[in-house]
């Protein structure tokens, strides 16, 4: 998406440790991508003070049936506190997706025939991939918000 799609939700209220160890899962309940395709990047929990806990967690989902010259990134950032005596957290994520299109060629002749399939035919399928981006990204910001019990915000 040009240059990114980015989604941010802060949340304040309860959840359980067990929200951000199964968040794989529902990033691929949401978007429907395989678990094997999301990657954990960070998992990183700060005990240094037992009445709060510093959160940063890091996942990175790649679908690639969308289209064979396009694949769709999407990260999903939570970073924030969790207080465990009160079981509650003030947390924000982030989910940002970008599109990568590569086309693959041999020879500077190979080339110049791929960057003008780009320039003309492939633009209405770079369209449809930007949708189903911009779609799944939209489901898994509305399965997020129905996960912590936040009211659904209009989405334009």
């Amino acid at each position: 998406l040009a240059p990114k799609h980015k989604v941010t939700i802060n949340y304040s209220g309860k959840v359980t440790p067990s929200f951000f160890r199964n968040f794989p899962y529902l990033i691929s309940q949401a978007t429907g991508i395989p678990i094997y395709k999301i990657a954990e990047n960070k998992f990183m929990w700060d005990f240094s003070s037992p009445e709060k806990i510093e959160v940063w967690c890091k996942w990175v989902a790649v679908e690639t049936e969308v289209d064979p010259h396009a694949r769709i990134d999407i990260i999903v950032e939570i970073k924030g506190y969790y207080y465990p005596k009160t079981q509650t957290c003030d947390i924000g994520i982030t989910i940002k997706c970008f599109i990568r299109v590569v086309f693959e060629y041999w020879t500077v002749f190979d080339k110049k025939i791929k960057e003008q399939y780009a320039k003309t035919i492939y633009l209405s399928r770079r369209r449809y991939v930007r949708t189903a981006a911009i779609n799944l990204v939209e489901k898994l910001e509305r399965a997020i918000r129905e996960q912590l019990g936040i009211t659904q915000r209009a989405l334009s």
